[in-house]
C-alpha cells in the first residue's frame, strides 16, 4: 500500500477535511486553536505536507461537528467512483 502523501486517495481525503472545515464556517486559525495547535498544523495537513493519524483525524472531526461514519462512507463512495473531490470555492 502506497503512504504518499499526494496519492490520489488522500489528496482526496485531504480536500474533505478542508471543505468539512470550510462547511463549518472554520478558518485554520479557529481550528487549530480549538485544536491546541499551531495553525501551521492545519495548513500543513491540508495541503498534503503533513500526513494525519487517525487519532488526529478523529479529534478533528470532533470540533468540526464531523459524524465519522459518514465522512468515511463519503470518501469511499468518491475513492471508489475515482473522483477527484472538487472542493467548493470560498468567496473569502
Amino acid at each position: 500500500m502506497v503512504k504518499s502523501l499526494h496519492s490520489k486517495r488522500y489528496t482526496i481525503f485531504r480536500e474533505m477535511l478542508a471543505a468539512a472545515r470550510e462547511d463549518c464556517g472554520m478558518t485554520q486559525t479557529e481550528l487549530a486553536i480549538h485544536l491546541g495547535k499551531p495553525q501551521s498544523f492545519v495548513s500543513k495537513y491540508e495541503s498534503g505536507d503533513r500526513r494525519l493519524d487517525f487519532t488526529e483525524f478523529a479529534e478533528i472531526a470532533v470540533v468540526l461537528s464531523v459524524d465519522l461514519a459518514q465522512f468515511i462512507h463519503r470518501y469511499l463512495e468518491n475513492v471508489d467512483k475515482g473522483y477527484q473531490f472538487q472542493q467548493k470555492k470560498s468567496s473569502r
